[in-house]
């Protein structure tokens, strides 16, 4: 008898575990890892900002008088534009080439007075750069997985707006110029990576347009004005971009 009432058991555990093994089974879904961030790939985006300029001159000189007058510019204004650019990241190390074009609207005007041969003299210079753009490598490192630090340097273009007035003794002369000037830029930022898609960045950079003498003649050589310029600002600006 005990015999046969273990065969039954065994016989019994047997059948339980074939037809255990017929059921579905139900538990937790399988895991698949998340794919690591990437700094790689093409991208555009927005940005804004804000630019100002404290340490520029604007000078002019009556090229028949024996004074010339300096003028301290203070330049400054709200900025925005939009960008494109591409990134590769090899490691830590992230390279890329980013281009912008960005309004501007970075305004002065200034004026002053003197006397030369006892004539009284007024002189204005005002200046606006009305926009602006850079083209340029980026260098990074990406200090966490969607944290980049980085440093950026290259070339700058503008428009340049300036027009002028002298006077003396009555006389009247004025004239007005524009036009785009090269020059160069130094930056740099943090980007962050809020979605796999979309980042946003802050970043500083400075722009120089360089520096250009204007010549401006009135109704006779006598009266003759020649105004030098020379334009750069400091922005600071942050963005968003989408990385295809």
């Amino acid at each position: 008898m005990k015999r046969l009432i273990i065969t039954l058991l065994a016989a019994t555990g047997l059948s339980g575990a074939a037809l255990a093994s017929d059921l579905p089974r139900y538990g937790a879904e399988p895991y698949y890892a998340a794919s690591a961030f990437t700094w790689s790939g093409f991208y555009v985006g927005l940005n804004a900002g804000y630019g100002w300029n404290n340490s520029d001159d604007a000078k002019i000189r009556d090229l028949h008088g024996p004074l010339s007058y300096g003028f301290k510019k203070q330049e400054d204004g709200f900025t925005g534009g939009l960008q494109v650019g591409y990134n590769y990241q090899t490691g830590n190390m992230v390279f890329g080439l980013e281009a912008d074009l960005n309004f501007a609207n970075f305004e002065n005007r200034q004026s002053g007075f003197g006397n030369y041969l006892r004539s009284a003299e007024t002189y204005s210079v005002n200046s606006k750069t009305d926009w602006f753009g850079t083209i340029r490598p980026r260098i990074g490192f990406a200090a966490t997985e969607r944290l980049l630090i980085f440093a950026t340097g290259g070339l700058a273009i503008g428009q340049v707006k300036i027009d002028g007035g002298y006077t003396r003794n009555g006389f009247i002369l004025s004239a007005d110029d524009s036009g785009s000037r090269w020059g160069w830029t130094l930056g740099a930022g943090l980007e962050y990576g809020i979605t796999d898609n979309i980042t946003v960045k802050s970043e500083y950079a400075y722009v120089d347009l360089g520096e250009k003498t204007y010549t401006w003649v009135g109704r006779t050589n006598f009266n003759v004005m020649n105004v030098t310029d020379s334009t750069s600002f400091q922005l600071l600006r942050a963005g968003v971009n989408y990385k295809f």
